[in-house]
């Protein structure tokens, strides 16, 4: 997190600026919405805007028991929680600090248990209608309790019902389908009749949905969103392109660093793609992608390209498209770091087994590379999504270390697979015909909430960076 200011007199409001250079605040007292103005790009009145200024139409803040101020979660943990919140049969949430155990929050209350340091938590919102702000209005849902799951109500909700809930009244009165109707929201007395447990929760929207006009989140590093998708030459596997690195904005790493890793910007074309290929095998109500990266190492790239160009010749426009895949491969995160410096290693499959060669694995399935994705001490898991020259396959058997030799040529097919016909794993003996590309990094939802940057509940750890921010080659960060 970037570090924050605080105004003296009166501290009444939370300052900072990102690192993208974002100026946002929030205001200390309750019953105050998100702007909506700035969510869009144009509030006039900027930092004495009324309003919070956030960089989500939602915003998670704690505060202790001992603590006036309300403080701000990281920006991770904000969409962490606001998942977490959208689900009606979530009712309780770990949080974590430095590994331990900081307090469960029930969802209900807003009360944070087994803690001395925190004991509140809130959520700020933009509004609720439409019609003010029709891109980012707070869609509600309300879900009322049928044995043991919640079921949601499929009719349109009496806005009635809705303005009840934002001012918290204990017995509001509503009006549906012509009949007048009670709701008491107060907490059941003992020996009193059974009621309906009901309960409104928002709509989750993801990132890459909002990012198109979500003016708050980082552009990618030229300031440019791309409604189409992928126009960058190289970046889908089927455009034969063979050339030099393709998001030629990404500097070459500096003399005796080997490669780059730079974030992918959420308003890029490319990362609503690799979301979506991610999300096609691993649920996205399962999973919060973190973080995706683009991997530049100029000499793992030259070898590459040059494979791609020799494997490309002689080969029909059909096939060209068919030479490269896109394909998923998980690994443990003290893996990543030697991947991007100098590729992945087939020498090292029998780690995980080889039951169609001795090479390096590769899946079209996101959650086949889960299954291999370890967490580190932070709850990370890493999947690349690398670039594979497959060429001709042929289905792999436990003692390949090279593909067999095509009948009646003597030329050798270029990859082993899992089935001869359409298949999902694929598996690559030379590691010329493979380049680490992207990285995604992400969390189970299943895991605890993190206090990241919450001064009195752990140390200052930041997870919020620029779209196209060079990082070093140290992997810490994720």
């Amino acid at each position: 997190m970037p570090a924050k200011r605080w105004c003296s007199f009166p501290p009444s409001v939370e300052r900072w600026v990102s690192e993208d250079g974002v100026p946002f605040h929030v205001h200390q007292e309750d019953g105050i919405r998100i702007c909506d103005g700035f969510l869009l790009g144009h509030c006039p009145r900027r930092q004495s805007c009324p309003l919070h200024h956030t960089r989500y139409p939602f915003h998670w803040q704690i505060r202790g028991s001992g603590r006036a101020a309300w403080q701000s979660l990281s920006d991770s943990s904000q969409r962490h929680l606001e998942k977490l919140y959208s689900d009606a049969e979530n009712g309780l949430v770990q949080f974590l600090d430095r590994n331990r155990l900081f307090g469960i929050l029930d969802l209900d209350t807003m009360e944070l248990g087994y803690s001395d340091v925190v004991n509140r938590v809130r959520r700020l919102g933009s509004t609720s209608d439409w019609k003010q702000n029709p891109r980012f209005h707070t869609r509600w849902q309300v879900y009322w309790k049928h044995r043991d799951t919640w079921q949601r109500y499929q009719e349109p909700v009496p806005r009635d019902l809705l303005a009840a809930f934002e001012r918290g009244s204990q017995e509001p009165t509503f009006r549906f389908q012509g009949r007048l109707y009670t709701l008491d929201l107060r907490p059941p007395q003992p020996g009193s009749v059974q009621p309906i447990q009901i309960q409104r929760r928002p709509a989750y929207r993801s990132l890459s949905c909002m990012a198109r006009y979500l003016q708050t989140v980082p552009r990618d590093s030229r300031g440019l969103f791309h409604p189409s998708t992928s126009i960058i030459p190289g970046e889908r596997p089927t455009d034969g392109y063979c050339g030099p690195y393709p998001a030629a904005w990404v500097p070459q790493p500096p003399c005796g660093q080997a490669f780059l890793h730079a974030e992918v910007a959420s308003s890029e074309a490319v990362y609503r793609e690799i979301c979506e290929l991610f999300h096609a095998s691993v649920p996205e109500d399962t999973v919060l992608v973190l973080k995706i990266y683009r991997i530049r190492n100029d000499a793992l790239w030259k070898k590459y390209s040059s494979r791609k160009e020799r494997m490309s010749r002689g080969l029909s426009a059909q096939e060209r498209r068919l030479l490269e895949r896109h394909l998923f491969h998980g690994t443990s995160a003290d893996n990543v770091e030697p991947i991007c410096r100098v590729n992945f290693n087939p020498r090292l499959s029998g780690k995980h087994g080889a039951q169609y060669g001795h090479g390096s694995y590769f899946s079209f399935y996101a959650r086949c590379a889960h299954n291999f994705a370890l967490a580190n001490y932070a709850d990370r898991r890493h999947v690349f999504l690398a670039k594979v020259l497959v060429g001709k396959w042929v289905l792999g058997r436990p003692g390949y270390t090279q593909p067999p030799a095509r009948e009646p040529c003597r030329h050798r097919y270029d990859s082993c697979s899992d089935a001869a016909h359409k298949p999902s794993v694929y598996v690559i003996f030379d590691n010329s015909q493979c380049y680490p590309y992207f990285l995604i990094c992400y969390k189970l939802l299943s895991n605890p909430v993190t206090l990241e940057g919450i001064s009195g509940a752990g140390s200052l750890a930041g997870n919020s960076s620029p779209a196209g921010r060079l990082m070093q080659p140290g992997f810490s960060t994720l």
